[in-house]
Order: C-alpha cells, then sequence, then structure tokens
C-alpha cells in the first residue's frame, strides 16, 4: 500500500512538473526521451525485438478493438492521408519497387485461398467491372476498346514465330475437337449444347429465320453502295434489340446488286388474315389456292422423316369449291325438309 501510494505521489509530482515546462524544455525533453528510447532498442537482442514487437502489436490491437466506430473511421483516414504523404515523396524506382512488393504479396495471398473464395473474389470483381463499365461513356467505351485492341496488338507482335504456330496448331485441335469430338461424353454435351439453339435470327432484308452462324449485325456504313443497303433494309430488330443480315444477302450488296429475296423485291407475304386462324384443318384445306404434294419417307439413320423427289403444287379453283358447298348445303337442307 505505501508503494502504491509513493508511485501515485511521483506520478503526480512528475505530472505537475511537466505542465510548469517550457515549450523548449518540452521540445528537449522528448529528443532526449527519443534518444534514450534509441540507444535502449539499439543495445536490444533479436529475442527482446521479437518479443517487444509482439507485446506492441497485442497493445495496439486491444486499442483497436476498444475505440469506437467514430475513432476507427478517424484511424484509417489518418492512415491513408499518411500513406499518400510518404507515396508522393517517394521517387520513381521505390514507387515501382513497392508496386511489385504489392504484387507479389497479393500473388501470394491468392495461392493461400481456398477454392471458395477464388470464386468469390471472381464475381465480386466481375460485378465491380461491371459496375464501373456501366457508367463509362460512349468516349471512354471507344477509348478502351483502342487501348485493348493496341495491346493484344503489341502482345502479338512480341510472340515469336514459334509460338504462333503453337497458337494455331493448338486451336486447330480445339476446333477438330469441338466439331469431332472423340469421347461419347463429350459428344453427348456437344449435341445436348447444338440441339438448343433455334433459328432466332430474323434477316431485316429477307425476313428469313436463320441460325448465329449464318448472320452477322447490320451495318450500312460496311457497305460500299451505302444507299443501296438503307433502301433494302426493313429496320427489322430481333435478338438483343439489333437487326441481323443473312450471308446470302449480305453477298449481294456486296457486289451492288439487290437480294433476289428482299422484300422490297416484292418477295414479302401478304398478312394472314385473322379469320384463317378460326378454321379447321379440313376448312383450311377447302380454301387453299394450292395444295402441296410431296414424298416423305423415313430416313436411313436418325429415324428421323425427309422429303424424296420433287414437291408439286397442284392449283385448286376456291370459287368452283363454295360454289360446290353451297349447292351440297342446299341439298342437304331439302332432303331434311322433305
Amino acid at each position: 500500500m505505501e508503494k502504491k501510494r509513493r508511485n501515485q505521489l511521483d506520478q503526480e509530482r512528475h505530472k505537475n512538473k511537466r505542465e510548469k515546462e517550457s515549450d523548449m524544455e518540452k521540445k528537449r525533453r522528448n529528443q532526449l526521451d527519443q534518444e534514450r528510447h534509441k540507444n535502449k532498442r539499439e543495445k536490444e537482442s533479436d529475442m527482446e525485438k521479437k518479443r517487444r514487437n509482439q507485446l506492441d502489436q497485442e497493445r495496439l490491437k486491444r486499442k483497436r478493438e476498444k475505440a469506437s466506430d467514430m475513432e476507427k473511421k478517424g484511424r484509417s483516414l489518418l492512415e491513408r492521408e499518411r500513406l499518400k504523404r510518404k507515396r508522393e515523396k517517394e521517387s520513381y524506382m521505390e514507387k515501382k519497387r513497392i508496386n511489385q512488393l504489392d504484387q507479389e504479396r497479393l500473388k501470394r495471398k491468392r495461392e493461400k485461398a481456398s477454392d471458395m473464395e477464388k470464386k468469390d473474389r471472381s464475381l465480386l470483381e466481375r460485378e465491380r467491372l461491371k459496375r464501373k463499365r456501366e457508367k463509362e461513356s460512349d468516349m471512354e467505351k471507344k477509348r478502351r476498346n483502342q487501348l485493348d485492341q493496341e495491346r493484344l496488338k503489341r502482345k502479338r507482335e512480341k510472340e515469336s514465330e514459334t509460338e504462333k504456330k503453337r497458337k494455331q496448331i493448338i486451336d486447330k485441335s480445339l476446333h477438330a475437337e469441338t466439331r469431332h469430338p472423340k469421347s461419347i461424353d463429350k459428344a453427348n454435351k456437344q449435341f445436348l449444347k447444338e440441339i438448343q439453339k433455334s433459328p432466332d435470327y430474323t434477316c431485316t432484308v429477307c425476313h428469313r429465320m436463320m441460325y448465329n452462324e449464318n448472320v452477322i449485325q447490320f451495318r450500312p456504313s460496311s457497305f460500299r453502295n451505302s444507299d443501296l443497303a438503307d433502301f433494302c433494309r426493313t429496320h427489322l430488330k430481333t435478338v438483343s434489340d439489333k437487326e441481323w443480315l443473312c450471308t446470302t444477302c449480305q453477298r449481294h450488296l456486296r457486289k451492288g446488286s439487290t437480294p433476289p429475296q428482299a422484300q422490297v423485291n416484292k418477295m414479302a407475304l401478304p398478312e394472314q388474315p385473322s379469320i384463317v386462324d378460326e378454321l379447321t384443318d379440313f376448312e383450311a384445306r377447302l380454301v387453299a389456292k394450292r395444295i402441296p404434294f410431296m414424298k416423305i419417307t423415313a430416313l436411313p439413320r436418325g429415324k428421323q422423316q425427309g422429303i424424296i423427289g420433287s414437291v408439286v403444287n397442284v392449283p385448286s379453283d376456291v370459287d368452283e369449291t363454295c360454289k360446290f358447298c353451297q349447292e351440297l348445303q342446299y341439298r342437304l337442307v331439302s332432303s331434311l325438309s322433305n
């Protein structure tokens, strides 16, 4: 108790003494304390330094846990400002060295991460990149695309002939494996993937429904005769709210001629009356102007059906059919009345 009381008295006396000090005396005392602290640390052994660092880290950790949200926020802001001032004073070589160290540390951290952490990180990076690109203006998008193309061009220029040849061989093997899979599982997956596709792409010139492999995005500026392309287009938008052009119409437009199946070449189909939807199959056959005849047989492989031979369109006189139906109706009514 006496020791504790004596320590308290010493602390109070020391505190009163410091309050009475002038600014010069405080500055001189701080310098002496720093020098004494420095000399003390120089004399420490490696084990003592390690132990002191651990104690400092534990003390700092306890201090940060006790801090409030406002104190944490203020400390983070101060640390950012201090780091910013420190980086502004750095030379070019120091900045380069720090960037390399940061990249190595990040690389080691990513190597130690689990598969779930890697997956979550990749998803977060994609979302962040997506949000960033959504905020970009048209000029920024154009500039980013140009930079990407230049970087890819420089990368390809630096490749040696051996690397180019190796890439070509890999691409050919991948293409061959995709077109003609060797294993049954891959062939099944490829088949299921292919049958999910449907002809959803409609040509803006001829209105034919095509697959993705047979169309390109319509751009009038890509043709020499852009007036002809504008004349043939019908502004029909389908997938992704874009205009698409089939390869057949593209070939004719590049030659400077109107595609034979273009809608503007009087190839447009007339609109179907709404009353046709209400007709039965028998009624639709009766009023059809042409009756097609074709030979449908089972194909040798796949158990699918196909047309063999030519298709014959037999014209039908609809007026005569309607007249006969009226006469038949009159005969039936008269026979029932009798």
